[in-house]
């Protein structure tokens, strides 16, 4: 990628967020966010709030925002804005290579920025672990993908001390150094297994080091709670996957057998949407948070089918639908709070908060917008193919 290419995507990405920062105001209450800011002002004290588990485990970045000669109220913001920046930044850089197509990466850095869960949820609700963990987590996809074995070790051991999540990247690295024909590559799993242990260490070290105020925890009874949750509300599980990533399902819909090829060709991708699935339905009730951990493979399925249709999303119109109907999705025009009624009420979709008619509206809506894209996409491909437009976007979508 060109250093023009560069500083001009930089650029856009700033410009971006600064908007949306402006757009969003800032809520430093909330449940879970007493406990990591209890982290970062008072990091080893025996106060209960600084050791509830499991938050108490996840030490990144409280601990060293807990060592910056800041407030941490002004700390954390800063430290969000920054791991998004770079998360958006390597992203792009990642769909480019592996699609090679600008557009392609261009509208995955969009999705990615302007999926509420994200960039909003950091400005609006700052004490939270996830802008890091999503920074950790495309490092360690691009190393995966361009076989960096020491950028994903570093990635891997920042993911384990973040949130618990980074167990499902132990099978994709194994799925990517394996070469040998039979049930079980050997060399590949030793590989696996090394580059895996000091990780898991630093996982496991704060678990036995720090005891829990709450030491009733237990990540089993937690898990299958919310395990029974997700099959009583199944329906809005299903729902959160487009709450949270809005027009980028379009794309993937549309064009399937495109995403299937790209699995098929990264089988290190494949294996971790099960993983993915797995995290969402045992991890806690907010299910768009969690969702948001499968936004790689979400974005590389995305940008495969784009790569595949040239000439479509060459095309203004369907590039335009997709923008606007991203923002819609998004909610990018309701106001947020700054009360947290507001905020629980139109924004989240878990189990817990969003009242039943505003999860049958944001449902239609979004059936609504994917049959005016399939609609205007299948027009756009005729129209193209009576010009004689070449290439494989002459062809009708696949739908």
């Amino acid at each position: 990628m060109p250093a023009k290419s560069k500083i001009l995507t930089a650029a856009a990405i700033l410009i971006v967020l600064l908007a949306l920062r402006l757009l969003t105001p800032v809520w430093l209450g909330g449940y879970d966010a007493r406990f990591y800011r209890a982290m970062a002002v008072e990091p080893f004290s025996a106060s209960a709030a600084a050791r509830t588990a499991p938050y108490c485990w996840r030490i990144l970045p409280a601990l060293p925002l807990s060592l910056v000669p800041l407030p941490v109220e002004t700390a954390w913001p800063i430290f969000n804005f920054a791991a998004i920046f770079l998360a958006a930044f390597i992203l792009f850089i990642l769909l480019e290579e592996e699609s090679g197509s600008r557009t392609a990466a261009g509208l995955g850095a969009f999705f990615y920025l302007f999926s509420w869960v994200n960039v909003r949820f950091a400005f609006f609700y700052p004490y939270q672990t996830d802008s890091a963990y999503y920074l950790f987590l495309i490092l360690a996809f691009r190393s995966l993908l361009r076989k960096n074995d020491g950028l994903f070790f570093l990635a891997l051991c920042l993911a384990a001390l973040t949130r618990e999540y980074f167990f499902a990247l132990i099978p994709a690295y194994y799925l990517s150094q394996r070469k040998g024909p039979g049930p079980v590559d050997l060399p590949a799993l030793r590989r696996t297994v090394l580059i895996s242990l000091l990780p898991l260490v630093l996982f496991i070290l704060p678990r036995l080091l720090i005891t829990p105020a709450n030491p009733d925890f237990n990540y089993l009874g937690h898990g299958g709670e919310f395990l029974r949750l997700t099959f009583i509300h199944w329906r809005r599980t299903l729902y959160s996957f487009a709450n949270v990533y809005g027009a980028a399902i379009f794309v993937i819909l549309l064009h399937l057998p495109a995403a299937w090829r790209y699995l098929t060709k990264r089988p290190e991708v494949a294996v971790y949407i099960p993983l993915w699935f797995l995290f969402l339905v045992i991890g806690g009730a907010d299910l768009d948070r969690i969702n948001f951990i499968g936004f790689p493979a979400v974005m590389l399925l995305a940008a495969a089918a784009v790569a595949s249709r040239p000439a479509l999303y060459r095309n203004k119109l369907i590039l335009a639908y997709l923008v606007a109907a991203q923002l819609v999705l998004m909610r990018v025009f309701t106001r947020i709070g700054p009360e947290p009624g507001n905020w629980r009420r139109i924004w989240w979709s878990s189990v817990s908060f969003m009242p039943e008619e505003v999860f049958r509206s944001g449902r239609l809506l979004f059936l609504l917008l994917l049959a005016g894209f399939i609609i205007l996409a299948v027009l756009i491909s005729l129209f193209q193919r009576r010009r004689g437009i070449s290439g494989l976007s002459c062809r009708p979508p696949v739908l």
